[in-house]
């Protein structure tokens, strides 16, 4: 046996998963049975999958997306430290933090969560006849018709668990190499334990996570690590381009006054601690909370809710803003034109902060993929997929709080005399989002911020083109500058 594993260990990467490949897949397809008996050992008729809520399960189960996104955002500020330093940090350098990223965006986010987990239809063992469900078990590489959504296949736990092995692939860690892989294997295998004795997962959803991991890992370590393919000219020029970018945003975070500076970096300070309170022990304590209550509270905030759709808003300044232009351009205008020129900017301002944090809020839903309230219940599913096309995965950030806080942003920058009043009816709309269960708190706190920051920037652009806000309610014009729509967009 010593012997086979020696032998196993000096095969190349790929050809060792490919062998693995074509045993799990021989093995599970020969003994579909197989599937059901390592599950049916943690189930039982009178109690179900009795360790689906036994706590030293439950704290694996939560730790690894919170893992995930602390080793995310650690890699991110180790890239933007060594991006200032001018140097590795450590075995950590300019190929091998992009290398660790893209393994666990693409693996565990892009593959797992979005292509197959939503496509291939596997039933979870907690929902088919044979555990007391109502679906039907299928073999492992068998597309199926008994779930819509978060299926079976693979498990994203386990891919997330396995991706770890990325770090095996370094080239600072050689002497340590199999120690590091066994660690990270050894993690994966815990983690899919957990999922299979919650009812969550079968062997085989746990196994091909892992290998197609493995196979991710090893395509990016060739392309990133060995072949330095983000050197090539098409990638230096985007990396080119988003670091002038972010050099154009420390020029203008700098140019702020220091109250403003100080304002901004508490405000995103706040709404990062916020977001991980939430998400940690307020979500979805408060999402069950809800699901349970009174259903004439939740009818009243149902009606409540309306007022958060963005449409509503568009029309009103919209109209109005056409209403003045129409009279700025009227014969009866005389020497009012200029003055209702200049107010008919105020209603598109406000538009123009309602459609963009609409739009870009849209595309953060489609990007980050996290789960809804419904799904929760549905199947405990509390996560964030990655890159998703699904509506039930567009929880964060909350359309409705996006557009009724871009309103407000707008509103307090034209009138802050009033801030109080936009900014409790935002709160109404975010609880009303909260408690007929289609949003997170934590989902209502990024939108907030979300819509607060697109407005800031749509202000800038006026800025820049000569019409800053304070003018255009007086009334006044200025003398426009003559900037490019690329000066006014993006400060270059």
């Amino acid at each position: 046996m010593a012997g086979v594993m020696q032998l196993l260990l000096r095969l190349p990467v790929p050809l060792l998963l490919l062998l693995g490949a074509l045993a799990a897949g021989a093995l599970f397809m020969t003994f579909p049975g197989l599937d059901l008996w390592t599950s049916g050992l943690f189930w039982r008729a009178d109690g179900g999958f009795v360790l689906r809520n036994w706590t030293p399960f439950r704290v694996v189960y939560d730790a690894v997306p919170v893992a995930t996104w602390a080793l995310v955002v650690g890699l991110l500020l180790l890239a933007l430290l060594g991006w200032i330093l001018g140097r590795a940090i450590g075995p950590l350098d300019r190929r091998t933090i992009p290398f660790l990223l893209l393994t666990i965006a693409l693996g565990p986010g892009l593959l797992t969560n979005t292509v197959l987990k939503d496509h291939w239809g596997r039933a979870r063992p907690s929902q088919i006849v044979e555990f007391g469900g109502t679906k039907q078990f299928t073999p492992v590489l068998q597309p199926s018709d008994q779930c819509d959504h978060n299926c079976s296949f693979p498990s994203g736990h386990s891919a997330m668990a396995f991706s770890l092995v990325a770090l095996g692939f370094l080239p600072a860690i050689e002497r340590r190499r199999r120690w590091v892989t066994g660690a990270a294997l050894g993690f994966g295998v815990l983690v899919s334990l957990v999922r299979i004795g919650q009812g969550g997962h079968f062997l085989s959803d746990t196994i091909f996570a892992g290998l197609l991991v493995g196979v991710v890992a090893w395509g990016l370590h060739r392309w990133i690590v060995e072949a330095d393919g983000l050197d090539r000219l098409w990638t230096r020029r985007l990396v080119r381009r988003l670091g002038g970018a972010l050099t154009r945003a420390g020029d203008a975070l700098n140019n702020l006054p220091p109250s403003a500076r100080r304002n901004w970096l508490m405000g995103s300070l706040a709404t990062a601690a916020g977001i991980a309170v939430s998400v940690l022990w307020i979500d979805r304590p408060l999402a069950f909370y809800f699901k349970a209550d009174d259903d004439r509270l939740v009818h009243w905030f149902q009606w409540v809710t309306k007022f958060g759709l963005g449409w509503g808003w568009l029309v009103i300044s919209g109209v109005a803003t056409l209403g003045l232009w129409g009279l700025a351009h009227s014969p009866r205008a005389g020497a009012r034109r200029e003055r209702l020129i200049a107010w008919s900017l105020v209603p598109a301002f406000i538009f123009l902060s309602v459609l963009v944090s609409g739009l870009v809020a849209d595309i953060v839903k489609i990007l980050v993929g996290r789960t809804r309230p419904k799904l929760l219940f549905a199947d405990g599913s509390f996560a964030l997929t990655g890159l998703s096309f699904r509506s039930d995965h567009w929880s964060f950030p909350s359309g409705h709080v996006t557009n009724v806080a871009a309103l407000a942003a707008a509103l307090t920058m034209l009138w802050p005399r009033h801030v109080a009043a936009y900014w409790l009816f935002v709160a109404l709309i975010a609880l009303s989002r909260i408690a007929t269960t289609q949003h997170f708190v934590s989902d209502t706190i990024g939108a907030s911020f979300l819509a607060v920051l697109v407005t800031a920037y749509i202000r800038g652009v006026f800025t820049r083109s000569g019409l800053p806000l304070t003018d255009l309610k007086a009334g006044v014009m200025q003398v426009r500058p003559a900037l490019t729509w690329r000066r006014r967009l993006l400060g270059l």
